[in-house]
C-alpha cells in the first residue's frame, strides 16, 4: 500500500470552480471476519457554487483491495454502480453529462486508486455522500 499522505476531495471538472466541493463528513466502518476485512467508506461533500458542476475524486485503497459497491446519493437520488464494458460505461456517463443528467463512473487507475466521477452535482443540496465497500 501506499504510505503517502492524501486527504478526500472532489475537485470539480472545470478549474474556476476547484474547492468549491469541500468535504463535510467521513464515516469509515470496518469488520473483520477471519481473514477477510471489509471497509466501508462514506463520504459527505456539499457544492458551494452557484452552479451544477461535474467533479471527480481519487480514492485511494490498498493495493490488493476488490470494490463490491459503490453507491452515490444526492437529495433523494441514489445512484448505484453497475458493472460495464469500460468503453461502454465511459460513453453513458459522457452522454449523461452532456445531456445535464446525473450519472457516476468508478474507474481503477491502478490497483490502489479508483477514480470516481459524478456529473450535475447540484449547488445548494445538503450533502453528495459516496460509499465505497471494499475487501
Amino acid at each position: 500500500m501506499n504510505d503517502a499522505p492524501f486527504t478526500f476531495s472532489l475537485e470539480p471538472v472545470e478549474p474556476v470552480h476547484a474547492g468549491r466541493c469541500p468535504l463535510a463528513a467521513v464515516d469509515i466502518a470496518v469488520t473483520v471476519t477471519g481473514l477477510v476485512v471489509e471497509a466501508v467508506y462514506a463520504l459527505r461533500f456539499v457544492n458551494t457554487a452557484d452552479v451544477t458542476l461535474a467533479a471527480a475524486l481519487r480514492l485511494p485503497l490498498p493495493d490488493d483491495a476488490v470494490v463490491r459497491e459503490v453507491e452515490l446519493r444526492q437529495g433523494a437520488t441514489t445512484l448505484r454502480a453497475e458493472v460495464r464494458d469500460v468503453a461502454a460505461a465511459r460513453v453513458a456517463y459522457d452522454e449523461a453529462l452532456a445531456q445535464g443528467r446525473r450519472a457516476a463512473l468508478a474507474e481503477e487507475v491502478r490497483p490502489n486508486l479508483l477514480l470516481l466521477r459524478v456529473s450535475a452535482l447540484a449547488p445548494g443540496v445538503p450533502q453528495l455522500r459516496k460509499r465505497v465497500t471494499t475487501w
